[in-house]
């Protein structure tokens, strides 16, 4: 599941906003039509506004995530939910100790 977030929600007058939320709520259904969850299997559109500044919905994202991705014993469910490998090891060490690579320092 991919949850589409807003962000700057307290930013953003009618005259400032760019994308309308129409077309954010049906680029969330698409994504995950395209990963294969389709809308109906949602407690509801997977695209929230936030604002870190006054807190606005960021609970209920991760309420929504949470209710949504678990439990994980519904074996649909958790077939869903499993990340797919990307080919990325994030965990990966790599030996280059202390060169810089961008702003980044490899460690």
């Amino acid at each position: 599941m991919v949850c589409v977030v807003g962000t700057k929600q307290d930013l953003v007058t009618d005259s400032t906003r760019e994308i309308p939320e129409k077309t954010a709520k049906e680029l969330a259904t698409e994504i995950n039509r395209r990963k294969g969850r389709e809308p109906f299997t949602l407690s509801r559109i997977p695209y929230f506004e936030t604002s870190a500044k006054t807190g606005a919905n960021v609970d209920q994202v991760f309420d929504f995530i949470l209710r949504t991705c678990l439990p994980l014993d519904d074996e649909k469910r958790a077939s869903l939910s499993i990340r797919k490998n990307t080919g990325i090891d994030l965990e990966q060490s790599n030996k280059t100790n202390g060169t810089r690579k961008g702003c980044c320092t490899i460690i």
